[in-house]
């Protein structure tokens, strides 16, 4: 029988090491072949990058305005983001290795400055309701 453990909210420590990771490579990685967010980021002058323009054969094109990800490339992201979220859920509620990924995580925690998860306005009030 495998260790037993409660999880109940992020202020725990197993439970804000399990949110970091979440965010780890296994789960985050470079799904984007190439890696696509690694080219040159431009400069703004004025800080808010109202003054960087992309240059296209079809005219200039406002930064703000500029699409990072193709339809194609965004399917991809959104496929491989789910599918690594799934395999981390199931090895967690995995019987054979999800105690063994608790007592990993009670014992370093893999991104320490991560930002703590919140929930949206709404998502509190769901809370118990089910």
């Amino acid at each position: 029988m495998g260790a037993q453990f409660t999880l109940s909210t992020k202020s725990t420590p197993v439970g804000g090491r399990l949110v970091g990771s979440l965010n780890q490579s296994r789960i985050s990685g470079n799904p984007l072949p190439g890696g696509r967010y690694a080219g040159i980021s431009p400069s703004s002058a004025s800080g808010d990058y109202s003054d960087v323009t992309v240059i296209s054969p079809y005219g200039a094109v406002p930064w703000p305005k500029v699409s990072r990800l193709n339809e194609d490339e965004m399917k991809r992201l959104m496929i491989d983001v789910f599918d690594r979220t799934y395999r981390f859920i199931h090895t967690l509620f995995d019987e054979n290795t999800g105690g063994e990924l608790l007592l990993r995580l009670a014992h370093r925690d893999p991104l320490p400055q991560w930002k703590d998860p919140r929930l949206l306005a709404g998502d509190a009030s769901k809370r118990g309701a089910d």
